[in-house]
């Protein structure tokens, strides 16, 4: 295993600053990823990507695109401190708050740089403190272990065969709540209009906790994404609301409240853990089950996500969801007995999801045991093709 400067294996390339007037233009062929995308990522998987550059942009803007096998990371400002990496699966564009490691050829393998990356801690090479940033320099001139090509493949379908099994679960989940918001939609044609306050027992903005490093999990805004609940980037406190409509049941619907971006986003709380609740970037919007199927509404609700958004109120970079206007939302249901119907369709997808949902952190779980393990040597890559070949 040789020793050498990180700048001997890879070329590190800066993002693209986009003019503000092109911000709401950003459509096209090539997929456009911010730092706020990379807490989606899972290996070389980008499901939170949401803007695309067109041809023309890029050539008249003179970008430059990040080629497949990239990994990439934030360069600057606090986002960098998560350390997140991510790996570019085809022709991209990133904002100037980011960068790519392009592996050299013949220098190292594409996969393997990607988790060698893990496992440095580029955060002790941040330097500035009112705006923390990465110097590329630096970067260069750190000195790492390089194994053969042979093993560095070999580490790589290892530690790749647990991403790419995350990666499907997630593409399998996507495709299944797809399916039922579709259902919830097609059953909802020439149903009554009615207020989502007339169907919801309570309506409320969570709690401002005070966070420890174990205890009680506490969802915040980062955790709804694409319909779902990610638990992973939750965090923890000790002591719970007083408020039993802050602590949350299954069946219970989340709406984003509060951020530019993430105002709007909903998803159905459908884990059985006890004691957890969500701050005051949540509200959280509990269903009458003696007048509306919960599911039901639940899904529906995934559907009004820009209606959602459309209410918030303020500012730029202050803008905020008030439960009144949440409360006013106009929804069309059919009867409680359609409702009812669908909403047991969407249960049986769900228990689907929730199992895929488990077995991907599972594998999560076993993939950042089993990096740093082979990146050192300390396990052998056969005894980790025997670990793998038992959970994949």
């Amino acid at each position: 295993m040789s020793k050498v400067p990180l700048g001997n294996i890879c070329r590190l390339q800066a993002g693209s600053a986009f003019p503000q007037r092109e911000q709401g233009k950003l459509k096209g062929e090539f997929p456009f990823a911010k730092v706020s995308d990379l807490s989606s990522a899972t290996g070389s998987s980008w499901p939170g990507i949401a803007n695309w550059v067109s041809m023309e942009q890029r050539e008249r803007l003179k970008v430059k695109v990040v080629t497949p096998g990239a990994t990439v990371f934030a360069k600057i400002g606090e986002g960098l401190r998560n350390e997140r990496f991510a790996m570019a699966e085809v022709p991209m564009l990133i904002d100037n708050n980011m960068m790519a490691a392009i592996p050299l050829s013949g220098a190292v393998q594409a996969r393997w740089l990607f988790y060698k990356f893990k496992t440095l801690r580029i955060s002790q090479y941040v330097v500035g403190s009112a705006l923390p940033y990465l110097k590329q320099s630096d970067l260069n001139e750190i000195v790492v272990e390089v194994p053969s090509i042979s093993i560095q493949t070999a580490i790589a379908e290892i530690l790749g065969a647990l991403d790419d099994k995350i990666s499907a679960n997630l593409h399998a989940n996507t495709l299944m709540n797809q399916l039922a918001r579709a259902s919830a939609r097609q059953a909802t044609t020439g149903a009554n209009q009615m207020e989502l306050n007339d169907i919801a027992t309570s309506v409320s903005r969570g709690s401002q906790p005070k966070y420890a490093d174990e205890g009680h999990l506490v969802l915040n805004q980062k955790c709804v994404r694409g319909g779902r609940v990610e638990i992973a980037v939750a965090r923890t406190a000790h002591v719970l609301p007083k408020s039993t409509e802050r602590i949350l049941r299954n069946g219970d619907i989340l709406v984003n409240s509060t951020g530019q971006g993430t105002l709007g986003r909903v998803a159905r709380w459908t884990r059985n853990l006890d004691d957890v609740f969500v701050d005051s970037h949540i509200t959280v919007v509990r269903v009458d089950n003696a007048v509306s199927d919960q599911d039901f509404v639940g899904t529906l609700l995934l559907d009004r996500e820009p209606d959602i958004e459309a209410l918030a109120e303020g500012t730029t970079g202050q803008t905020e969801l008030r439960q009144s206007s949440l409360r006013s939302l106009p929804i069309r249901l059919p009867s409680l007995e359609t409702q009812k119907r669908v909403g047991e369709r969407i249960r049986v997808l769900t228990s689907a999801m929730d199992a895929n949902d488990r077995l991907s952190e599972t594998l999560a779980a076993t993939r950042d045991e089993l990096l740093p393990l082979l990146m050192s040597g300390r396990i052998t890559v056969r005894d980790a093709e025997r670990r793998v070949e038992q959970e994949v």
